[in-house]
């Protein structure tokens, strides 16, 4: 099966179709692809110079329509049958060019986000009042020259063309539109191709095409004229997006998820972020600047996730960024926070933890203030005498407040990039819900969790290797959520009594690691 499949409207207009499909076979290796020509109804010489393209070439496919479709329909009847990993919609105006296609599929290589790419020299954006128009970010691409994934397209809400859009005019706008809200890319590449435009529409007779022009664009407007406007407050070129999120560590390690996402849908943006927690996006290239009090200027787009998750307790905190930064994250790795740690940090990391051997981190809290978020040392030190006996060294991190319990290394209070650096050569992490866990979740250590006034389904992201552990038979458990918002700290235990840390026993801690060893380990850093 070949990877790509064209699919080319024709309507008449022989010569540009020739010059056209000349310019594949010249420029594409035929086994890459094979073309689909839908013949809508011409009535020059296009069906007997498509009969004898059929004769001359094993992969090409020709279907003829009695009437005229127009462009959406033919094209999405081509789509709804093909295989192929990729799939190209081609006007038959356009002229191809050497090395067309390994320049498009390179882009898709890698960005596993991309859904479409087109060419630059056509518009790319649109207007408030949906019209296409030049721009610096790719708002849609063109349908004259428009290369999908097609597994993607397909899973999208409305296909590729959707059907609402009758004949010809805004199919492809609304499909940029409807790949950005779902939180995937578009991209258009610098290539010599070149393009008559409007060479069928010139030449096309009894159809109103006023008519479906004036009405399509109805239908787009309805649909997308609130997100045009709003969008146009909005930073597309290099205003400043600055993002509120005051602390904690652990509360802005799950904002770099959102971080990455403006990044990747307002890339001439700069990006900075009000925080007293600097060192957690230390090195992040998704961010142009971090202050704790910067200058707000009246032209900045600002999104503050400030008390975000707290007055919607049963989001999960990523989720409740996300919905007031009004971005989607649809894949394990949208969701996944991202840390970077200085090289110095991960030198110094190396020398304190060997890859001779495999090391478990350990954190005990406390966490001040919080009720069910507390555990017995005295457990703990159990705790850390099972994970020894797995074959792990242990290392005892957290701060000042936190208990020292006999390991085999005490590292507590080392700076944050440093904590991270180690975490990434850790094979497991054990401890409480709190920002270390959220530093195993961002490096991709298998963490084993303890959770009792805090639900682990609204902490632990998509994809992370975590196994949380509640105490079995607690009717309570989650109290944090189910308390009236907003929700800060939970300082007061409702029943008197911490059943939800009470009832938590090593055991279950230890039956958790045993789930670890069977999925694998972590390999240990070289």
């Amino acid at each position: 099966m070949a990877r790509l499949t064209i699919s080319v409207a024709v309507h008449n207009a022989l010569e540009h179709t020739q010059k056209c499909i000349e310019s594949l076979y010249i420029h594409t290796p035929k086994d890459m692809f094979q073309l689909i020509v839908v013949d809508n109804a011409s009535s020059d010489g296009t069906p007997s110079y498509l009969k004898a393209l059929m004769a001359e070439h094993g992969n090409v496919r020709v279907i003829r329509n009695d009437r005229n479709l127009g462009f959406s329909r033919p094209h999405n009847n081509v789509f709804s049958e093909v295989k192929s990993e990729f799939f190209l919609v081609l006007n038959n105006d356009l002229t191809l060019c050497k090395n067309w296609l390994p320049t498009m599929l390179e882009r898709f290589e890698w960005d596993q986000k991309l859904a479409a790419c087109g060419i630059q020299g056509t518009c790319i954006a649109l207007d408030d009042k949906g019209c296409g128009v030049p721009g610096a970010e790719a708002e849609y691409v063109e349908g004259s020259c428009l290369l999908v994934r097609t597994e993607m397209i397909r899973k999208l809400e409305g296909g590729l063309f959707d059907p609402i859009y009758k004949f010809a005019y805004y199919e492809d706008s609304d499909l940029g539109l409807r790949i950005r809200k779902a939180g995937l890319h578009i991209a258009v590449v610098d290539l010599p191709i070149v393009h008559v435009g409007s060479a069928t529409s010139r030449i096309v007779r009894n159809v109103d095409l006023d008519g479906y022009k004036i009405r399509n664009h109805h239908l787009f407007m309805s649909r997308w004229g609130t997100h045009l406007k709003e969008r146009m407050k909005k930073p597309i070129t290099t205003d400043r997006i600055v993002v509120k999120r005051a602390g904690a560590q652990g509360d802005v390690i799950l904002a770099t998820p959102i971080l990455r996402a403006l990044r990747l849908f307002y890339p001439m943006s700069q990006i900075i972020v009000k925080t007293v927690c600097k060192d957690v996006l230390s090195g992040n290239p998704d961010v142009n600047e971090v202050s704790a009090a910067p200058a707000i200027k009246d032209t900045d787009y600002v999104i503050d996730l400030d008390m975000a998750y707290e007055n919607e307790p049963f989001k999960h905190i990523v989720q409740a960024y996300a919905d007031v930064a009004k971005v989607q994250l649809l894949t394990d790795d949208d969701w996944r926070p991202r840390l970077f740690p200085t090289d110095t940090a991960r030198i110094v990391s190396a020398q304190r933890l060997p890859a001779t051997s495999r090391y478990a981190v350990i954190h005990p809290g406390m966490i001040p203030g919080w009720v069910g978020r507390q555990w017995p040392w005295k457990k703990w030190i159990q705790v850390v005498q099972m994970v020894e006996s797995f074959g792990y060294k242990t290392v005892l991190v957290g701060n000042e407040a936190t208990p020292h319990i006999p390991t085999s290394l005490d590292l507590r209070n080392v700076p944050f990039t440093h904590f991270a650096a180690l975490m990434e050569r850790a094979s497991l992490f054990v401890g409480l819900d709190s920002m270390p866990f959220h530093v195993a979740q961002a490096v991709g250590t298998p963490s084993v969790v303890l959770f009792g006034a805090v639900d682990p389904e609204l902490r632990i992201v998509p994809g992370a290797p975590v196994i949380p552990v509640v105490a079995e038979g607690v009717g309570c458990l989650g109290c944090h959520h189910w308390q009236a918002a907003p929700r800060t700290c939970t300082s007061v235990c409702l029943r008197g009594r911490e059943l939800c840390m009470e009832d938590l026993s090593p055991d279950q801690v230890n039956r958790a690691i045993v789930e670890i060893e069977k999925r694998g380990r972590k390999p240990a850093e070289a």
